[in-house]
This record gives structure tokens, sequence and C-alpha cells, in this order.
């Protein structure tokens, strides 16, 4: 007798394992994507930080107010209550 055929779901699950093994062989373990996530974060940090130095230096300074002279050396003003 020959061998037996493989039917349509053993033929699926072969393709997918060839696929797994060509485009998904080398996982990283946890620690290797903890590794990886951490420098990711270092690198986005910094590109933030980068970013906060150009929004200062893009923005304009804040402007002065002018000092508030003496109440008592202005000019007198209309008071509603003693007027």
């Amino acid at each position: 007798m020959g061998t037996k055929r493989p039917n349509a779901t053993e033929r699926r699950l072969s393709r997918v394992r060839a696929l797994k093994a060509e485009f998904f062989a080398d996982e990283m373990t946890v620690d290797e994507q903890l590794a990886a996530k951490d420098a990711r974060i270092v690198e986005l940090e910094r590109e933030v930080e980068i970013l906060r130095l150009r929004v200062e230096r893009q923005r304009p300074a804040p402007e002065q107010r002018a000092p508030v002279a003496d109440a008592k050396n202005s000019e007198p003003r209309f008071d509603f209550y003693r007027d």
C-alpha cells in the first residue's frame, strides 16, 4: 500500500509552519524584548527633550509689563463712591 496523502488541513498546517520558520524563526526572549523597549524609551525621551528645546526657542519671550506707578502719584481717577 502507498503512503497516505495529506488532507487540506495538514497541507495548510505545513504551509503555516514553513512561513513561521521562514519569517518568525528568531523570536526574541522576554529579556531581549524588555531591553529593546528600554532602548526605545531612552531614544524617545531624548527626542522629546530635543523637541521641547526647539519649542522653547521658537516661542517668543513673554513681554514684560510696564511697572505700575504708585496710586498716590498717578492722576486722580473717578471714584463712584468717593466723588
